[in-house]
């Protein structure tokens, strides 16, 4: 998959070690909380950090923006940092709401809808 925007981006990666690749922080929610892969078979989540384009982190470190002024790809307006000093760096600039992972988890799942012509590829 090319990726729209290389600020933006997630990966899923298998225990067996399949990737899924992702446009946007939601679309790697969304299709982690769709069950397409089964959560015991989920080895890693990571997104990229919006500073440093192609830089993975894992999703658990990261810090994320939603923000209606910072436009992701896919819509929902979420970016990851890989630190607390750029990530409030850039809620000072657009605005909105600093989120976790799990707070992102609950966004998507609440606030986005995700279209089934958003599929990953596995490489």
């Amino acid at each position: 998959m090319t990726l729209m925007d290389e600020r933006y981006g997630g990966q899923l990666l298998t225990r067996t070690g399949k990737a899924y690749v992702f446009d946007s922080v939601e679309c790697l929610a969304a299709y982690e909380q769709g069950g397409s892969v089964p959560s015991d078979a989920v080895h890693s989540l990571y997104v990229t950090d919006y500073g440093e384009p192609g830089a993975l982190v894992p999703v658990d470190s990261a810090l994320f923006l939603q923000s209606t002024q910072l436009l992701s790809p896919m819509g929902a307006n979420v970016t990851a940092f890989r630190r607390m000093q750029d990530a409030s760096g850039a809620q000072n600039v657009f605005g909105g709401d600093l989120l976790t992972w799990p707070q992102v988890r609950t966004f998507v799942a609440t606030e986005w809808t995700w279209q089934p012509s958003d599929r990953p590829t596995g490489s």
